[in-house]
């Protein structure tokens, strides 16, 4: 889906620093709501709206910028992380221009930003539950 993370091929190191860039993403991406609770309410103005959406965007940069230099393969954790490389390239124009049409976009890139990280921390969970067998547990 765009959002796989590096390989279980890449040596121990690089998967903890993913793991920790992963979480810094995380992190970041779960604020969206609060932002977007803000914004409909009219508790906070354009500019730290604006300065929450750099935040966010510059955490999906640090991640592809990072983990490009430290893969031992960069053409398959690109391939297989094409969402972070959209969201790094859609965001130049979004952050740093103020095109009219730029607020329409940005609300969908946060409503898919969640969507995917929705689904980073759902398969990391059922990896967790699966090598724990709290799932069964739970059951």
């Amino acid at each position: 889906m765009g959002v796989a993370g590096v390989s279980k091929e890449e040596p121990a190191k690089v998967q903890r620093k993913a793991f920790t860039l992963e979480l810094i993403v995380v992190l970041v991406t779960f604020s969206l709501p609060f932002v977007w609770y803000a914004e409909t309410k009219g508790l906070v103005g354009e500019r730290p709206l604006l300065m929450m959406d750099a935040v966010v965007w510059g955490a999906y940069v640090l991640e592809l910028l990072v983990l490009s230099v430290l893969v031992t393969d960069r053409l398959r954790y690109w391939r297989e992380n094409w969402f972070s490389i959209f969201i790094v390239l859609a965001g130049i124009p979004l952050i740093f221009f103020n095109l009219p049409v730029s607020m329409m976009l940005i609300l969908v890139i946060r409503l898919l930003l969640f969507t995917f990280v929705m689904v980073r921390v759902a398969r990391q969970s059922l990896r967790m539950m699966a090598r724990h067998a709290l799932a069964g547990t739970l059951l």
